[in-house]
Parts: C-alpha cells; sequence; structure tokens
C-alpha cells in the first residue's frame, strides 16, 4: 500500500535517520558502502534465499487493488477476527475485501491523513502513527492494537506499509506479541542496501529471523513502483535489477497442511505496477 508516510524517498531516508535513529548515515547521504562491506552477486543471492516464498498447502487468493495496496494472502482466513491495517493512506480496498468477501473488520491508521472518504461501518481510521516506542507521537503496534481488543493467538491480520519504519517496529517489538497474527502482509523498504554486509548483518537477517522464527513466507513480490538500485547482468542483453521495495505475506506456521516446498514465481495473481522497468534479479 502507499503510505504518505514520506512525501519522497528522501524524506523517508530523513525520517530514518533523523528520527528513529537506527540506520546508518549512509543512507541519507546515498553513499556507497565501502568495498570490504559489498556483497558480490553470489553472496545476493544467498541472502535473497532466505526470503524465497513457500507453499504450504494454501491456494493464494487476491484483495485490494490491482497494483499498490493489492496482496496475495493465503486462503485460509478462518477464525482472524481483526485486520489491523497501519500506513494505509488513502488505499483500502484491501480492507473492503477482507469485509465484503469474509466479513472481517480493519481498524487502519495513518498520520498524515483524514478519515477517507467511502469507509463501511467495519472500517475504522485513527490519525496516529505507529513506531518503536509509545512517545515522540508514536505508538507501538501492541500497544496500538491493545487498545482495541486483547488479542488472543493467531485470531489477527495485519498489514502494514509504513515507508521504512517497519524494520524498527520488528526489531524493537515484543517477538511473542507475533503470535496472535496468523497472516501478516507488510513491505520492507531501503533494500537497495542489501549490498551492504552491515546493512545485512544489523538490520536484515535480525528481522527476517524474527519474522521465520514463527511464520512461513507464502508470497513475495517486487513493489517496482519504488525506486531501485544497481543493474546486474547475468549475461548478455540480461540485466535485471534490484528492488528497493518488497511485499511480503507470511503465515503462521501454525497452520502447515504440508511440508513446505518453494514456490514458482511470479505468481499468475501478481500484478506488475511499472512495466517499463527491468525484471528483478532474484524474485
Amino acid at each position: 500500500m502507499a503510505s504518505q508516510y514520506a512525501n519522497s524517498y528522501t524524506e523517508g531516508l530523513k525520517s530514518l535517520c533523523n528520527k528513529y535513529h537506527h540506520f546508518p548515515s549512509y543512507l541519507l547521504n546515498k553513499e556507497e558502502p565501502p568495498s570490504h562491506r559489498t556483497l558480490n552477486l553470489n553472496e545476493l543471492k544467498d541472502i535473497y534465499s532466505l526470503i524465497y516464498p513457500v507453499s504450504t498447502g494454501y491456494k493464494l487468493i487476491r484483495l485490494g487493488e490491482r497494483g499498490d495496496g493489492g496482496y496475495l494472502i493465503p486462503n485460509c482466513l478462518e477464525g482472524i477476527e481483526m485486520c489491523f491495517s497501519p500506513g494505509t493512506a488513502e488505499q483500502f480496498q484491501f480492507e473492503l475485501d477482507l469485509d465484503r468477501i469474509f466479513n472481517i473488520p480493519s481498524i487502519m491508521c495513518d498520520p498524515s491523513i483524514e478519515r477517507p472518504k467511502g469507509l463501511s461501518e467495519k472500517l475504522s481510521f485513527e490519525k496516529l502513527s505507529i513506531g518503536y516506542e509509545n512517545k515522540n507521537g508514536m505508538i507501538k503496534l501492541s500497544s496500538w492494537i491493545k487498545k482495541h481488543i486483547e488479542p488472543k493467538e493467531n485470531s489477527l491480520m495485519l498489514s502494514l506499509d509504513i515507508e521504512g519504519g517497519e524494520w524498527k517496529v520488528f526489531m524493537e517489538e515484543d517477538h511473542s506479541f507475533l503470535k496472535n497474527f496468523k497472516i501478516m502482509t507488510f513491505e520492507l523498504h531501503f533494500l537497495s542496501y542489501l549490498h551492504d554486509r552491515k546493512f545485512v548483518k544489523d538490520y536484515f537477517i535480525p528481522v527476517i529471523n524474527n519474522i521465520k522464527s514463527k511464520f512461513d513466507i507464502v508470497h513475495v513480490h517486487p513493489q517496482n513502483g519504488s525506486a531501485y538500485c544497481g543493474m546486474y547482468s547475468e549475461g548478455e542483453n540480461d540485466e535485471k535489477y534490484l528492488c528497493d521495495c518488497l511485499e511480503f505475506t507470511c503465515l503462521s506456521k501454525s497452520f502447515r497442511l504440508k511440508e513446505p516446498v518453494p514456490s514458482k514465481l511470479p505468481h499468475p495473481l501478481d500484478h506488475i505496477m511499472n512495466p517499463s522497468y527491468k525484471q528483478h534479479l532474484f524474485l
């Protein structure tokens, strides 16, 4: 989902580096890491292998917009009482579909807009910012949810798009709280820095390990309306790119119907936001 947490890519970097104080300064300056910190092509492929999606026995369905704001999710929504959606901006077709098709209500939030027009009675909206602490104008994800419901294990859905703030949320949130989600959809931003060993070690690996400790990654899709970093070639006339933002769908491991097997990408229900861009390198 396209959120207005940041007005531009640069503003998003400023938000992370200056407000949250958890990303290195070279993100803001758009500097390349020193050569000893730069991953080679094979190492990058190994990193991407950590997030390659798997099938656990469920058919994927598409909810939401055709492009940005749409997600593929496993067709196993039984038992989900509510969806929490930080960073919706004015795109809420995903939540409308949850209500219309599955009778699942949603609570949305975004700090940059007022309540959007056209929301149904089962779609609530709050103007607030999800962060990693309960101060400085932010509220923790768990604190926000507990304001509305006493969560039970595997009873909720999360749809998170907070323009880079997701890194700190996933790193600082109580890991045990994630067990309350049966399905999670979210975007990971600033992945153009996956070629930097320090970024991978300090941020990417901890967040992915945290998520994969409780969830299977069942779908990944390049959000190619965002910025790209470097071009790579695996042969003549075979130029491919690294996407700066990836959309993830995760399902609790408690609901496996079979042992995970690698999925085939792209999925038939995937939609390319910008067909003019080259194919993504690893997905």
